[in-house]
């Protein structure tokens, strides 16, 4: 009984220097937690309790806890100083302590689902009947042209209606959004409408059309590209690649008689401002890290990158195609002038802006000036997709909380590229978890059932992903010739899913072995 008095008494010391922490962080986070929108005030001070939590290893603690067929903690996002007096109200009843009393708490077990429920209805709309996540389908060109497309998605499962300001023109996006306004007051269903901004998004530029490394153009592609074809530059692993800041457009390499370069391939970059950021030693990733490569020398109006990963044979390097620098402090960010032009048009006609490559708060509190420039208020989306964004999520949310009603797109591409592709499963919950304790709705993005929609017959790994998707609030499918079965399949997993799973909670229904 003395080891067991003892064992308990180390656990509740572990959990009042846990409580103390949350004393200190308050005091760091004060004017943080001063600024944020009235709706947010427990929830960002929640958030911050929960960073306190893992500021500790808890792991040893979990078990231990665990040993005594306690909660473990692991389940406590969303209210921490609930679950951590609760559990240290009950440890001192077990050992004898029975005045004990629970301690204060920023917000109880149940009224956090009820503000989390309540703050994905006020960003995406009512619950769809059968199934609590949404589901977001990002809308080709086509959609402005052909009302009974959108329609059938709305019929199909569609809840959210994406729109890339990268694409297309503002008469396109007039003619989709007209559509979603029809369809919606034909079915009598609502469907929020979200519009990305484009953000810094570091682009490879133009290619020549003056050589024979030509494909067959993709749909959708220029008119100028249809009557030109598809120009590509072959990349190969050992080749020199030369990216320059002045759009002169790129050429392959050549070589001599003998099949020695003479001169390297080259290609220019969107964003000039990269330059001035990037150091040697240093690696880049060209068309979503398809093409690997380390930087050698740069000067004010070039780099050379020796490339360092390609396919056998080599990889086609496009025009168009993303660049991205994991190593490199890019100290660039925020709204272009063509993201405040689109900015004013988004403002006007959708439910929520989505601003892309976020890398600090900084970037969102650009996004609230200019939006109060506008006179608007409307629900904002913050999309996570570089590393710096990932490292200053707490910060980046808190930002965000000024404002109502927020909400987290986890863009698993590129921030796959920045991150390494052996962290996202790591990086992805994390993400899943700060944005549990901040009760920010959540997207879960990128690649979900994408050889449904784009061939027409799934990934088993596509299958899991789509059921772990439930976890969030949201979930994105992007365009594609098989769409609609996407969304079927998508809202049938969903449904299924939830019986098993409330986010990351594992639940037990009756035990099923027939298939439906």
């Amino acid at each position: 009984m003395k080891i067991k008095a003892q064992k308990i008494d180390e656990l509740i010391s572990s959990l009042d220097l846990i409580v103390k922490e949350t004393t200190a962080f308050r005091k760091k986070y004060a004017g943080e937690l001063a600024a944020v929108h009235p709706n947010y005030k427990y929830s960002a001070l929640n958030l911050v309790h929960y960073l306190a939590l893992r500021h500790h290893d808890i792991r040893d603690m979990q078990k231990k806890l665990g040993y005594l067929g306690l909660s473990r903690l692991a389940k406590t996002e969303a209210h921490v100083m609930a679950s951590l007096n609760s559990t240290r109200l009950i440890l001192n009843r077990l050992g004898g302590n029975m005045e004990a009393i629970r301690g204060k708490q920023a917000i109880s077990i149940k009224k956090s689902t009820k503000v989390m429920r309540a703050n994905t209805k006020a960003l995406f709309g009512n619950k769809p009947q059968g199934r609590r996540t949404r589901i977001m389908v990002t809308l080709p060109a086509e959609a402005a042209s052909d009302d009974g497309f959108v329609l059938q998605l709305l019929q199909t499962g569609m809840n959210v209606a994406r729109i890339n300001c990268a694409h297309d023109t503002p008469a396109v996006w007039e003619g989709i959004i007209s559509n979603i306004r029809r369809a919606e007051s034909e079915t009598g269903k609502t469907c929020r409408i979200v519009m990305d901004i484009a953000g810094p998004k570091i682009r490879t530029g133009p290619v020549s059309f003056g050589n024979d490394q030509t494909d067959e153009p993709a749909p959708g592609i220029s008119a100028e590209s249809k009557t030109a074809g598809n120009p590509w530059i072959l990349i190969k692993e050992g080749d020199t690649l030369i990216v320059h800041k002045n759009p002169v457009p790129g050429e392959p390499s050549v070589n001599d008689e003998n099949g020695i370069p003479v001169r390297p391939a080259h290609i220019s970059c969107t964003f000039p401002e990269v330059f001035g950021c990037v150091k040697s030693g240093e690696s880049v990733l060209f068309d979503d890290g398809k093409i690997g490569g380390m930087i050698q020398d740069v000067t004010a109006g070039e780099m050379t990158v020796l490339i360092t990963r390609a396919k056998p044979g080599g990889s086609k390097l496009r025009a168009d195609r993303g660049i991205n620098f994991p190593e490199s402090s890019l100290t660039f960010g925020g709204l272009s002038e063509k993201d405040k032009k689109d900015l004013e048009f988004v403002a006007r006609n959708a439910d929520i802006v989505n601003l892309s490559f976020v890398n600090g708060p900084g970037d969102v509190q650009q996004l609230l000036e200019e939006l109060g420039r506008l006179n608007v208020r409307m629900g904002i989306m913050v999309k996570i997709e570089t590393r710096k964004g990932y490292f200053h999520l707490p910060g980046i949310l808190l930002a965000a909380m000024r404002s109502f009603p927020v909400g987290v797109m986890i863009a698993r591409g590129d921030l796959a590229i920045e991150c390494g592709w052996e962290n996202m499963a790591r990086i992805q919950q994390e993400i899943l978890r700060i944005c549990e304790a901040a009760h920010v709705p959540d997207i879960w993005a990128t690649q979900v059932l994408e050889n449904l929609a784009k061939k027409g017959l799934p990934s088993r790994a596509e299958i899991t992903d789509a059921a772990l998707s439930q976890q969030a609030e949201c979930v994105m499918l992007n365009k594609g010739d098989h769409i609609f079965e996407a969304v079927r399949l998508l809202d049938k997993i969903i449904r299924d899913t939830e019986d098993y799973q409330d986010k990351m909670a594992p639940l037990s229904p009756e035990l099923n072995t027939s298939l439906k």
